[in-house]
């Protein structure tokens, strides 16, 4: 409705101009009697216009309000043809307007009203010019008898027929647009409905996508691409893709770009480096993406972050390894240990009974001294292959990190700066004795790194964000820290740090992390590595809470002692 206010405006404009231009030859017309009275008409028209523009967002009865606007135009049309001549006026035709704008707001019904009142209106004011009732408004140079009944009647029925035809006309082709105008819209709610389901999909799709165009740049992608490659939309469209992911092979993406079905395409693993730094392996698969009609469109760019499944895949090959690596190291210190508590007992008793002095004295000494580590290490074998079976109890994380730490360093004497982030109240259920081994191992372990010194962090605190893959998040996770700013751990030997017997110092039995593994795995958690060689590394440690029993909830505290070395 706001358009055609808008046109009855341009159309008053339009003919008030014109009758103005053509009827005032000299400025003194436009106050003389046959301008006045049309020029009135016209301009109460235009004032209307847009009176009704001003007031049509407050109109709440539109139906009304139409009805309204088409009676009221019909009637200054009246007045503004009987002011113009009446028979002879050239604006009788403008009730078509008038009749054509109530077909489009008030379609059928509308239309046939707006000719009927039409058809009453001019009929009327003819018949009263007929018969002298209404005298004839402003003297004309082109008639001044009264009119004859056959122009009178012809008048009449060729503008009637005129009024009913352009309202049955206007009317239809109304009622036509107004069809076709619900069809397209209910076409268009069908495929905004399904535009909108078919985002959605790819948006809910867990896995990333990209969308590539013929050139090989990247047109789209989900809200999963962008999570998993830590992005901004605009920081990678109409980007190639070769560029956002210089690991994928040339070669396929070319054979791609060529809808080449090649079975390796389906599913390919890369390493991808973020924006942040973080590092994820990648599940990927490239496909053409073709349209209805079978014509080569892009490539479709199909990726899925396996970091943790791959780190959960190694995890059970590690622990498979160290489970048979365990009970070989079982039976083999068994075998040993045996013929070795012989061996030391003997020489423990010789050691007494004999008076050696000078040369002998030392090698008798350095016999018991190696007879004692060699029997340290078989039990640090066993303790590795076959650990004692954990005695949990209540206990308060925070201050056993503190003591350990304080006892470590005291023993340690060196010369490291220790930093201390623990938070306070980090109680659990758990055996004292074997977290109080693993949070050793892990301080010895850093030390050794810095033979130099450097900065030895501990945290702890209740975990919070993602969890390594395979833990049970609905359990409450606290998550420790040991690191340290040493040499770090070259690439190529990171994955057989916790491999037993494995060590890169020249002293060491290359059990120690192999023990702490063993331990955190037996209390349910899971321990992991991060290292830069030259800047350092950190080992972190996730152990559940567990349930504490309520005999328990007043238990001692356990022992105090430090581990023994390994």
């Amino acid at each position: 409705m706001h358009w055609l206010v808008l046109l009855r405006v341009v159309v008053s404009l339009l003919l008030l101009g014109g009758t103005l231009l053509l009827q005032a030859r000299e400025p003194a017309d436009l106050i003389r009697p046959p301008l006045v009275g049309p020029c009135g008409i016209l301009a109460l028209v235009l004032a209307l216009s847009l009176i009704y523009r001003a007031i049509l967002p407050r109109v709440r009865n539109l139906r009304s309000f139409a009805y309204t606007q088409v009676m009221g135009d019909i009637a200054l049309v009246t007045a503004l043809v009987y002011l113009t001549g009446a028979e002879e006026s050239i604006f009788a035709s403008t009730y078509n307007l008038s009749i054509i704008t109530g077909s489009i707001m008030l379609y059928r019904r509308g239309g046939l009203i707006a000719a009927s009142l039409s058809s009453l209106l001019y009929g009327g004011m003819l018949n009263l010019r007929f018969f002298s009732v209404l005298p004839q408004a402003f003297k004309t140079t082109l008639r001044s008898a009264q009119p004859l009944g056959s122009e009178v009647f012809f008048s009449i029925m060729i503008n009637v027929s005129a009024f009913f035809i352009v309202a049955l006309l206007s009317s239809y082709l109304a009622e036509q647009a107004k069809v076709s105008r619900e069809e397209l819209e209910v076409a268009q709610s069908d495929l905004s409905r399904l535009t909108l389901l078919h985002e959605h999909i790819l948006q809910c799709l867990p896995s990333g996508l990209l969308t590539c165009d013929s050139q090989g740049r990247i047109i789209y992608a989900n809200q999963s691409a962008l999570s998993m490659m830590g992005a901004e939309l605009q920081s990678i469209l109409d980007k190639p893709l070769e560029e956002v992911f210089p690991q994928i092979p040339s070669r396929l993406f070319q054979e791609a770009a060529r809808g080449v079905h090649d079975p390796q395409m389906r599913r390919q693993n890369m390493k991808y480096t973020r924006p942040d730094g973080r590092v994820l392996e990648l599940g990927f698969s490239l496909a053409p993406l073709r349209g209805g009609d079978g014509a080569l469109m892009g490539t479709i760019f199909h990726f899925q972050d396996l970091t943790q499944t791959v780190a959960m895949e190694q995890h059970l090959r590690r622990m498979d390894k160290l489970a048979s690596i365990g009970e070989m190291a079982a039976r083999i210190a068994h075998e040993i240990r045996n013929p070795l508590a012989s061996v030391s007992g003997s020489i423990q008793i010789l050691q007494k009974e004999l008076s050696l002095e000078g040369p002998n004295r030392r090698l008798m000494e350095i016999v018991v001294r190696e007879t004692k580590r060699l029997n340290g290490l078989l039990t640090d074998f066993l303790s590795f292959a076959r650990p004692e079976h954990p005695k949990p109890k209540k206990m308060d994380l925070s201050k056993a990190l503190r003591e350990t730490l304080t006892l470590f360093m005291e023993q340690a004497r060196s010369s490291c700066e220790l930093k201390v982030q623990i938070s306070p109240g980090l109680t659990m259920y758990a055996d004292s004795k074997k977290l109080r081994q693993v949070v050793w191992n892990l301080l010895n372990n850093a030390l050794e790194a810095m033979p130099q010194g450097g900065n030895l962090t501990v945290r702890a605190s209740w975990a919070s964000g993602a969890l390594p893959a395979g833990l049970n998040t609905q359990e409450t996770w606290l998550v420790m820290e040991v690191e340290d700013s040493g040499v770090g751990i070259p690439e190529e030997v990171k994955d057989k740090v916790f491999d037993p017997f494995f060590t890169t110092k020249e002293k060491g039995t290359g059990l120690g992390l192999s023990i702490v593994h063993r331990l955190v795995e037996e209390m349910g958690g899971r321990i992991e590595m991060q290292s830069q060689p030259g800047k350092g590394s950190r080992f972190m440690v996730w152990l559940p809470s567990g349930s504490i029993p309520q005999e328990e909830e007043h238990g001692a505290e356990p022992e105090r002692t430090a581990p023994r070395p390994t």
